[in-house]
């Protein structure tokens, strides 16, 4: 299921400089031919050849394809860059199943499926002081792999996932004649650090072998150990942790469960199992006796409340509050069958299913969430491409995981902040909200996009969309704390600024790390903190005061001028058009108001005909009509739009 992963909207999205190839005679791809993209997987290149790369001409990249069919390459192509995507080749050929695909420069010697006449050149990255990258896209713009390497990840290149590739996340840096290949032919754990060696023995078209001794190596052992945990041993018995809830709704005393799930194609006798957990270390356990699972099936254990357990112990996991906790299965021998890790880091330095400090988290649990794979049984040891968190209808106890859609990027699209309450009444925690509109004219996939907000700088993700999120066309979006009623995506670490002394902001960011839209709000920036208009913000929305949002009106009206663009809401509409956002007495503050006191609010001398009177409803963009007071009582009894998505908290 991980290799289902996808970005798409690559098509126009940047200008490429296409490389023709050799044309190379193949029979005609089925109708389509693109059903199998995520079979096909970068599987060893070489980017950094002995000799002068632009003269050796023996550049190369193998194709793998670990699917069951064979795949047509008509239309792909392959795009590598050094600090953006910025050559292209067309591809042709096919790639059999199971096996691999060599597209290799004039001079290489070794077997080459598709070879570029001597004009031609990959121009693959060295990595010589940032990270480069390479990546393969199918004939319907879906990019079906991409491997970052070489550390220093200052130019943002993003993965699969559409998320920026940390540092320590790349693949190698390639060494001079060393190819960059996958520890095992078509392993894809969306984590290049942990996918790629520097292989000195490179293997184009030959099964990959990453355990060959370096240079001088004599092959003895030395004693020294590549896992961080010298004594960690891998449980061959495929039983998995599947399901579990750390945090339940009310005192979680009692109510905590853990589902596992049989992978093998035996039943599996569970007596001395043991279930291990903690905060900082694996510092509680529960043993499983006379018990047993059969294939294909699920085991549950749960505390004196839970019902329908299949057996009872005392589970006490931690919630991941400040630091990142772990939760793992034990065989008979005491060797590890599977580990989680979740939260926010892992400063404790947990270690996984690899022997090494995990570098791959599950996130940090909600108040009544599960923790659930995103399919039953699979597992690729990585914690954040494994599970993902469910609200507490979609938890399935003792069934069938709910299925993840894979990840799509969609950027670039018409999606503004359209409303936002930074100060409820009381307590803040849980009670924060923002609203968003799409302007576009159909659904869109939210995958990957993201809040930030700024309090002295942007530097801080309250929230990303996870995959699957969807927006219908010209509808609202409402994310928020657990407190907040009818909310469309849960938001537990919604943190908005007050702008006490100084401005605040809240930003979108799309799956690419585009800025998609940005309201500045409070009495001044003397942070500096940059808008829409690439520049330092001089147009502030009004700073709300306690349980007031502030809004755009017209809904999604945006002049890139947080001044021009909100006014205060003293009726907060969440998840619904804007209404009453305008200062009482018919002040300004924002770029026009609403029904209610002080009408569309403030002139602001928009010299477009469209406002003769002065009174302030320039403000509706053409796309309205000018009958400004009919438009306003046609949106208030407008039905809310719903959203759909796989996440849904309602």
């Amino acid at each position: 299921m991980l290799d289902q992963i996808l970005v798409s909207g690559i098509a126009g999205s940047m200008l490429l400089s296409g490389l023709s190839l050799v044309p190379v005679e193949v029979p005609p791809a089925p109708e389509g031919g693109c059903e199998d993209t995520w079979a096909i997987k970068i599987n060893e290149f070489l980017a950094n050849p002995d000799g002068s790369d632009g003269s050796v001409l023996q550049e190369w990249v193998e194709l793998y394809n670990t699917g069951e069919n064979d795949v047509f390459l008509d239309g792909w192509t392959l795009q590598v860059g050094k600090s953006s995507f910025s050559s292209e080749l067309d591809l042709a050929g096919i790639v059999p199943s199971g096996g691999t695909f060599v597209i290799g420069e004039a001079n290489v010697a070794e077997t080459i499926d598709l070879r570029l006449t001597s004009e031609q050149k990959l121009d693959l990255g060295n990595a010589s002081s940032n990270a480069d990258a390479i990546r393969l896209v199918d004939c319907n713009g879906l990019i079906a792999d991409t491997v970052v390497y070489g550390g220093n990840n200052t130019d943002g290149w993003l993965d699969d996932r559409g998320v920026a590739v940390a540092d320590n996340e790349t693949a190698p840096k390639p060494g001079s004649g060393e190819s960059l290949a996958r520890t095992s032919d078509g392993l894809d754990s969306q984590v290049a650090s942990m996918d790629f060696c520097d292989d000195n023995t490179p293997t184009p078209s030959a099964v990959n072998d990453c355990d060959d001794p370096e240079p001088g190596d004599t092959g003895e052992d030395t004693g020294e150990t590549g896992p961080e945990d010298p004594d960690f041993v891998a449980c061959e018995i495929p039983v998995l942790i599947n399901e579990f809830v750390p945090n339940p709704d009310g005192d979680d005393s009692g109510s905590e469960w853990i589902e596992l799930y049989n992978a093998s194609a035996d039943t599996v006798d569970l007596t001395g199992w043991t279930l291990e957990w903690g905060t900082k270390s694996f510092s509680s356990s529960a043993s499983i006796d006379g018990a047993s699972i059969a294939p294909g099936a699920y085991f549950v254990i749960g505390g004196e409340f839970v019902a329908g357990a299949d057996a009872t112990a005392s589970i006490a996991l931690g919630n991941a509050s400040s630091s990142g906790d772990g939760l793992r299965l034990l065989c008979p021998d005491e060797s590890v069958a599977d580990t989680v890790i979740y939260g926010p880091n892992n400063d404790d330095g947990w270690i996984d299913d690899t022997g090494s400090e995990s570098q791959s988290l599950a996130p940090k649990p909600g108040n009544g969430t599960c923790h659930a794979r995103i399919q039953d049984g699979y597992d690729t040891d990585a914690s954040a491409i494994d599970f993902h968190v469910v609200s507490a209808e979609e938890c399935t106890q003792g069934t069938e995981n709910t299925f993840t859609e894979p990840m799509v990027c969609m950027p670039q699209r018409e999606i503004r902040i359209n409303e936002f309450l930074p100060d409820p009444d009381g307590t803040d925690d849980q009670h924060e909200w923002v609203e968003l509109v799409s302007l576009e004219s159909e659904e869109l996939r939210l995958d990957g996009w993201y809040l930030e907000i700024a309090k002295s700088s942007w530097s801080s993700v309250q929230f990303t969309f996870p995959s699957g999120s969807k927006v219908d066309a010209s509808a609202f979006l409402l994310v928020g704390g657990s407190e907040v009623v009818d909310i469309d995506y849960l938001a537990e670490d919604l943190d908005l600024g007050n702008a006490g002394s100084n401005g605040d902001g809240i930003r979108l960011i799309d799956c690419e790390g585009n800025v998609i839209d940005t309201v500045i709000y409070g009495e001044n920036n003397d942070d500096a903190l940059v808008d829409d208009t690439e520049g330092i913000a001089v147009s502030f929305s009004p700073n709300p005061g306690d349980d007031q949002s502030a809004g755009r009106y017209p809904d999604g009206a945006d002049s890139d001028a947080s001044g021009e663009d909100f006014a205060l809401c003293f009726a907060p509409t969440p998840g619904a058009p804007n209404g009453n956002c305008a200062e009482e007495g018919g002040g300004g503050g924002g770029g026009g108001g609403g029904l209610g006191p002080g009408g569309c609010g403030r002139d602001n001398d928009l010299d477009d005909g469209a406002d003769p009177e002065g009174d302030g409803c320039s403000q509706v963009p053409g796309s309205y009509s000018s009958m400004w007071g009919f438009l306003c009582i046609v949106m208030l009894l407008r039905r809310r739009r719903r959203f759909s998505a796989s996440n849904t908290t309602k």
